[in-house]
């Protein structure tokens, strides 16, 4: 049995299967590489407002894995929409943290496990608990803390 290609993808694209977005604007682009940092800290908290003490603890685990806060990269996707093609196109981000965060949150469509990598295009991404949660309970702070120093190598 062969396959035709040319009408697999006519089904895909035409049928709205598989919608193409406009380009990633380059502004998108610019304001994400500003920091040029190889990693990307994202977190989803949509109480608001956000507990301050959530980005106090952000910050330290920041400071903490031998980063510069100031030069580090982080957005609530909660209140700003994250586009994965915006991050590739940096071509700086090579690792990202997302607390809370589900692939579709960065416009992706791929399987994955709670705080095990994910490696998509070159950038490694984990999915890990919300921000409020891993605050919540010290076995996830713990926990954290360890996939911390071994990303970090610490």
């Amino acid at each position: 049995m062969s396959i035709n290609n040319s009408s697999f993808y006519q089904l895909i694209f035409s049928e709205g299967l598989y919608k193409l977005k406009p380009e990633v604007a380059p502004e998108a682009v610019a304001a994400l590489a500003t920091k040029g940092s190889p990693f990307l800290f994202l977190y989803k908290e949509t109480k608001q407002p956000i507990d301050p003490e959530l980005l106090v603890m952000l910050n330290k685990m920041i400071a903490a894995v031998q980063l510069d806060p100031a030069k580090t990269p982080v957005h609530n996707v909660a209140d700003q929409e994250m586009d994965f093609r915006v991050i590739k196109a940096t071509e700086t981000v090579k690792v990202i943290l997302a607390f809370g965060c589900e692939p579709k949150d960065l416009q992706l469509v791929i399987p994955y496990k709670n705080a095990r990598p994910v490696d998509h295009l070159g950038i490694r991404i984990f999915f890990l608990d919300a921000l409020s949660h891993i605050s919540e309970v010290p076995t996830r702070k713990k926990f954290l803390w360890t996939l911390l120093k071994e990303i970090f190598s610490l």
